[in-house]
Parts: C-alpha cells; sequence; structure tokens
C-alpha cells in the first residue's frame, strides 16, 4: 500500500519507497496514477513546490497528465512528456517513469519487483466490502521509522536487547509463534 484513497486528490502527493521519490496524483477523469518525482529537464521534484504560480491556482494536473512546477513541461500518466510551452521538440528521454497502481478497498497499492516482473497474484478479495453492513476499515497512519526491515524481525526476535536499548526493568514472558505454510 503507498496511499489511503483519500490523501490522493487533485495536488500532488509525495511518496517514498523502495528507494525512489514517486508522485501520486488523479486526473480529471478521478483514476490515480504514480509517476517519478523528479523532472528529466532540471530534476525538480514536481510534488513540494508551494510557491509555483501554477501551483498556487491548481493547474499542476491538466486532464489526466501533471506539470512540473518549475517550467510547465507536461507529462502523461505513462510517465512520458507529452507538451513543453515554449518548444516543438520534446526529447525522447523526457520522461518521468510511471508506475501501475490499483486503487481497492480505500487505499492504492503497487507492486514492486526488483527484476521488474508482473505482480503473480491479485489482492485479495472482500466480497463483502461493498455490503452496507460491512464495517470498512480505516487506515491509521503510524508514521515511518527509518530503518532496514530485517531490524523489525531481528527486534521481535531478540527480547534480551530490552532492558539496554528500551530502558525495560522487567522482562517479561515473550514467545515467539512462526507458522509456516506449505
Amino acid at each position: 500500500m503507498v496511499a489511503t484513497s483519500a490523501q490522493v486528490g487533485k495536488k500532488p502527493h509525495c511518496v517514498r519507497f523502495f528507494g525512489r521519490d514517486m508522485v501520486i496524483y488523479r486526473g480529471d477523469s478521478g483514476k490515480a496514477y504514480m509517476v517519478g518525482a523528479y523532472c528529466p529537464h532540471m530534476r525538480t521534484h514536481i510534488g513540494k513546490s508551494m510557491t509555483s504560480f501554477m501551483t498556487q491556482r491548481g493547474e499542476q494536473i491538466e486532464g489526466e497528465s501533471i506539470h512540473c512546477p518549475y517550467h510547465a513541461w507536461r507529462f502523461g500518466p505513462d510517465g512520458k512528456c507529452n507538451k513543453i510551452p515554449y518548444s516543438e521538440t520534446i526529447p525522447p528521454a523526457a520522461e518521468l517513469g510511471a508506475y501501475e497502481i490499483v486503487e481497492k478497498y480505500g487505499a492504492l497499492f503497487y507492486w514492486n519487483d526488483p527484476e521488474g516482473e508482473e505482480p503473480d497474484y491479485d489482492l485479495p478479495e472482500i466480497p463483502e466490502w461493498d455490503d452496507a453492513h460491512y464495517v470498512q476499515w480505516e487506515i491509521d497512519e503510524l508514521g515511518s521509522m527509518n530503518l532496514h526491515q530485517i531490524e523489525v524481525t531481528d527486534n521481535i526476535c531478540d527480547t534480551q536487547h530490552l532492558a539496554p536499548i528500551h530502558a525495560t526493568t522487567k522482562q517479561f514472558y515473550f514467545e515467539n509463534i512462526i507458522t509456516v505454510i506449505v
């Protein structure tokens, strides 16, 4: 999950995942798109400008495309530049990169594969989701931690670090149960 549906609108929503800065936005159709964050022209972050005239007037999203707030280059949902206001020629390398996302269950999901492979499974189905009696979840933003994910696993298993690192004076019973489904 890269964002909740509610976080993404007609203004760029900045995210960082998998060592990459990306921007998520909604086109006029309401569909959400995720593209690379840095304009290839001058490496401006397309989602962080608060002072650009275009940004202040709410004109950064046009149709299904997004503009770089610095020189107004326009990029389509495929991440490729489709208009440079002051030039008839668009350089072939003028693209942000695009990342396919799926919107489901009030959230936006992105499949990341370091080798660029397509997803080998679909998101699970929740048939009750649209049932009026089904209680849909609300996703709380708990923040993020600047650490490698293996540290979480290491800390779950290593109870001996609790006293020196977290100043825990009592050692409570702690057991990890890891179930492997074959």
